[in-house]
């Protein structure tokens, strides 16, 4: 229709929003006023359906129907919300000592069919770590498939030192539950098999341009992976102007995801 509609507002910055194909007419977004909010596109009244209130500013954002995951400004903090609830029941997810340490840089549900016994999500952190939580809770510390864990990633070492990069974004596989990607600081994407705990494959290689994955997301048979290059104001100012004056802008790129014959079973 070339016209643009007004949903709603929230009364500071949207860092999130989110859609989903069971619930086509619902938008989920996330703000730094401290809500999470769904918005009913049928409807002109400018106002949300209904709002739930967080204990921080929202950061990051997840949704799989019913539920959506929000990552907040508090270090560790992560609120699971069920929408199926009138207002929708919002609890705090628990993570694991050093994930609490830092804010969640980004955040993911499980797909469905991972968890048989429940559901989970991941929590990726600026410390390059993923934390991989489950619901119902499992045993801490055990290597059973329902127990909570996390492992390492995008880390480089440089002779004697590790250089550690954010885990700026994630994604799970279309058709494959247990395949989970990460995008980093380091400008790489990795493949990682969750259910193994093991790294299947590199599906992006740094660029020399120094710019990180900001963002990452799977075609619908994710055959292809599309990912987008920028610029995370890490050094400021001077080091975006830097950065522009070398003609490193940011990028959206597409890449064929490559597996094993073994993995693509």
């Amino acid at each position: 229709s070339q016209r643009l509609t007004l949903v709603g507002e929230h009364s500071a910055p949207v860092s999130c929003i989110a859609m989903c194909g069971e619930q086509p007419n619902v938008v989920v977004t996330a703000s730094w006023d401290k809500s999470v909010a769904l918005w009913d596109l049928r409807s002109a009244s400018g106002s949300p359906v209904t709002s739930v209130p967080l204990p921080e500013r929202a950061y990051a954002m997840d949704l799989k129907w019913p539920h959506a995951l929000a990552g907040t400004a508090a270090p560790g903090s992560v609120q699971l919300l069920d929408l199926r609830q009138s207002p929708p029941l919002s609890k705090n997810a628990p993570t694991r000592p050093k994930i609490t340490s830092y804010p969640p840089r980004c955040i993911v549900l499980f797909s469905r069919g991972l968890y048989e016994a429940g559901g989970g999500y991941c929590v990726g952190l600026y410390e390059g770590r993923v934390g991989v939580y489950f619901e119902p809770r499992g045993d801490r510390g055990s290597k059973n498939w329902g127990d909570d864990f996390q492992f390492k990633c995008h880390r480089q070492k440089e002779k004697e030192r590790e250089r550690v990069y954010a885990v700026n974004a994630m994604t799970f596989h279309p058709t494959k539950p247990a395949l989970l990607v990460t995008a980093g600081a380091d400008g790489e994407a990795w493949l990682w098999d969750v259910k193994k705990r093991m790294r299947v494959a590199q599906l992006v290689q740094a660029s020399a341009s120094g710019l990180g994955v900001s963002s990452v997301s799977f075609s619908r048979g994710g055959e292809h992976l599309a990912f987008a290059r920028s610029d995370e104001w890490c050094g400021g100012e001077i080091q975006n102007e830097n950065l522009q004056s070398a003609g490193h802008t940011p990028q959206v790129c597409i890449t064929q995801v490559a597996m094993s014959e073994e993995v693509a079973r």
